[in-house]
């Protein structure tokens, strides 16, 4: 065990110092300014909100974290579709789950019932039901943690002067 351990530390040595060339990687320059921002600058939220709420210390097993974003030209119109996107990315998770909740039951059930029925046919039609009226339910409980906002210039590329971004 200690040579394979030895072996692959001198391979490694040997690799890493070989004569490769080190190529050089630009970065890429912002196209844009930013001339306002919500105070407080950019937070780790806006990246992964899970990690960021468990190193808070929130409940991440009792409750779901998300982070958005959208832009326009007006900043309130930004912030609100933001907030719209996460509603509408919750409400997708909470249709997903319970129609996969209802394939598996339905899966589970076989038979007919006394009018002649099949309880497949049944239950796909219930599903249907359940899953047009889920798209068309308002959430509640969803509640909007964090907001950062950038008005941004772009002008210097030949875009517009001013679009707001919003993170929620």
């Amino acid at each position: 065990m200690k040579k394979v351990v030895g072996v692959v530390c001198v391979l490694s040595g040997i690799v890493g110092c070989s004569g490769a060339p080190v190529k050089e990687v630009k970065v890429e320059e912002a196209k844009f300014t930013v001339t306002d921002a919500a105070p407080g600058g950019r937070e780790a939220w806006l990246d992964n909100p899970n990690f960021f709420a468990k190193k808070e210390g929130l409940d991440t097993e009792k409750f779901l974290y998300f982070s958005g974003d959208a832009q326009s030209a007006d900043k309130r119109m930004a912030c609100e579709k933001a907030n719209a996107d996460i509603v509408d990315d919750v409400a997708k998770q909470v249709s997903t789950f319970v129609d996969s909740a209802i394939a598996r039951a339905s899966s589970d059930s076989t038979g007919s019932d006394s009018s002649g029925i099949s309880a497949v046919s049944a239950s796909q039609t219930e599903t249907s039901r359940l899953s047009s009226q889920l798209s068309r339910t308002l959430l509640s409980g969803v509640e909007k943690s964090k907001q950062y906002w950038e008005q941004r210039d772009y002008s210097q590329v030949g875009g517009a002067k001013s679009i707001f971004y919003c993170w929620v």
